[in-house]
């Protein structure tokens, strides 16, 4: 197995190549679909490699995976789609004396809390778990106070996916609670759960004392602005946070107006998605204030929101200034030309952004046109979205000869747009594949 990959391995290294190094250099998936198959795997698996994910098919008796995991085959990151509660329950059981699997993906399963609760208490002896993926499955707070207990034992889990689950507040405040002392944990996924503000207060008390977590989702849920004025006090002494997502979440502008003064203050905090909430352009002229001076954040996803022109041309202002930003993403949002041509003016100076997007928006020509004339200077934006825009043939051809000088620009797309001249698409797809071609080289 991966025989032509230690062959090339085997050269670089000149034959001192480590196991620890080997383990990391084997990534990929492979997708079981027999008995005979699995046991092939387990016979000829070398090393137990973190990156290739197994997934094992529904022919696959659940028993003789989880006999071979509590046998320590060289398993490491595992997929069981097919998966029941008492199925589940083997795999627990196989957990305990488990010392080589590293993830355990049992996503969009039927498991409910009691198969789930019997991992958890395997949790508490096991020590090379690093990823638990319940994404989707039945799970609500009994498995959250379980996993809530595991967690203040000696874990090693890194990350946990219960989003898409019954879990609500009771269960949040357990977890949060475990976090108050665990110092494993780095990503926390609740997407989409039955968490409201009371829930996400604690997660934010939490916040104030726990200096792991990296990544906190809590999309989708019923958190308002209460709840993130308190997650949002304490990024303001956080410093390990880096990545935010309340996308879909009820947050509004005064909530907005919060993040934004954490912003100034906050040097950790990089990726921050306000997707789908419902910020208007007086949360966005505040975010972008406080963006004039922070060196932090990379990315920021206002798409969907009430924002328009008034904010956009506040974002435009600060990217004036602002050297950090790296992403920007203004889809589906009212921005028409006027804030259009701010961002425009902004990105014939600015030397961070690489990918903006501005799908389903209002541009029409005159903004095309603004985002022409910043390409024939900009040699940094990468990934432009104008597609199902108001931009035609004139808009476009302002960009096709922008194109004609710029050599960093790789990826446009302009489908869905009003242009009718086919060979302005033609130019267009050349100009970008000859900059993929440079930029490659």
């Amino acid at each position: 197995m991966f025989q032509r990959e230690f062959e090339i391995l085997d050269a670089v290294f000149e034959g001192n190549i480590s196991e620890e190094i080997l383990k990391f250099t084997i990534d990929g998936h492979i997708y079981i679909e027999s008995i005979a198959e699995f046991k092939k795997f387990c016979a000829e698996a070398t090393f137990a490699f973190p990156g290739l994910g197994v997934s094992v098919g529904d022919w696959v008796n659940i028993e003789i995976v989880a006999e071979a995991l509590s046998q320590n085959e060289n398993i490491a990151n595992i997929h069981l789609p097919f998966m029941g509660d008492y199925d589940a329950m083997r795999v627990a059981l196989a957990l305990q004396t488990n010392k080589k699997l590293t993830t355990l993906d049992l996503s969009d399963t039927g498991i409910e809390d009691p198969a789930a609760i019997e991992i958890a208490k395997a949790l508490q002896t096991n020590n090379t778990l690093t990823v638990l993926d319940l994404r989707g499955t039945e799970v609500s707070d009994l498995f959250a106070i379980a996993i809530g207990k595991a967690m203040q034992t000696k874990n090693t889990l890194t990350i946990l996916d219960i989003g898409y689950t019954q879990v609500s507040d009771i269960g949040a405040i357990e977890i949060a609670k475990a976090l108050q002392t665990n110092n494993k944990l780095r990503t926390l996924d609740l997407s989409q759960t039955q968490i409201s503000d009371c829930g996400a207060t604690v997660i934010g008390n939490m916040l104030h004392i726990n200096n792991t977590l990296t990544r906190l989702y809590l999309c989708e849920n019923q958190v308002s602005d209460p709840g993130v004025t308190a997650i949002i006090h304490a990024l303001q002494k956080n410093s390990t946070l880096t990545t935010l997502d309340l996308s879909g979440t009820q947050v509004s502008d005064p909530g907005a107006t919060e993040i934004a003064n954490a912003l100034q203050t906050n040097n950790t905090l990089t990726t921050l998605d306000l997707s789908r909430t419902q910020v208007t352009d007086l949360g966005a002229k505040s975010i972008s204030n406080a963006l004039k001076t922070n060196n932090a954040l990379t990315m920021l996803d206002l798409s969907w929101t009430q924002v328009s022109d008034p904010g956009a041309i506040a974002i435009g202002n600060m990217l004036q200034v602002n050297n950090t930003l790296m992403t920007l993403n203004l889809y589906g949002t009212q921005v028409s030309d006027p804030g259009v041509l701010a961002i425009g003016k902004a990105l014939q100076t600015n030397n961070s952004l690489t990918n903006l997007n501005l799908r389903s928006t209002q541009v029409s020509n005159p903004g095309a046109i603004a985002l022409g004339n910043a390409l024939q200077t900009n040699n940094t934006l990468t990934t432009l979205d104008l597609q199902a825009t108001q931009i035609s043939d004139l808009g476009a051809t302002a960009i096709c000869n922008a194109l004609k000088t710029n050599n960093t620009l790789t990826r446009l797309d302009i489908c869905g747009v009003q242009v009718s001249d086919l060979l302005l698409f033609k130019a267009i797809s050349n100009a970008l594949q000859a900059n993929c071609m440079l930029n490659d080289a």
